[in-house]
C-alpha cells in the first residue's frame, strides 16, 4: 500500500534503569541477522536489562515460529538454516 507502514525484524529497545530510553535499529542482511547484530550491540552498550520480555526466558530476543508453521503472535519465521539460534545470540551479547 502506498504511504502505509512497512515493518521488518531488526530493531530492540534500549533500557536504562527498566525504563525504555530509545530504540535501536539494524537493517542490511535479514532480519533474523539484524535482530542478532542488534541485540548484541545493545548488550554490549549495557542497555539490553530487559524487565520482562515475550520471550520464554523474558527477554525480547527473537522467537521463532515452529519449521512448518506460520508464525503467530511474537514469532517469526526462519530466515536461513545458519540462523543462530535464541541462546546463541544471548551468549554472543553477555547476557547468560
Amino acid at each position: 500500500m502506498v504511504g502505509g507502514i512497512i515493518t521488518f525484524g531488526g530493531g530492540v529497545a534500549l533500557y536504562s534503569n527498566g525504563q525504555i530510553i530509545g530504540g535501536l535499529g539494524v537493517s542490511g542482511d535479514s532480519s533474523c541477522a539484524d535482530h542478532a547484530i542488534a541485540y548484541r550491540m545493545r548488550g554490549r552498550a549495557g542497555l539490553g536489562n530487559v524487565p520482562s520480555g515475550v520471550a520464554p526466558d523474558k527477554t525480547d530476543n527473537i522467537i521463532y515460529a515452529p519449521s512448518g508453521q506460520s508464525p503467530t503472535g511474537f514469532e517469526q519465521p526462519h530466515c536461513f538454516a545458519s540462523d543462530l539460534s535464541p541462546t546463541q545470540i544471548e551468549n554472543l551479547a553477555g547476557h547468560v
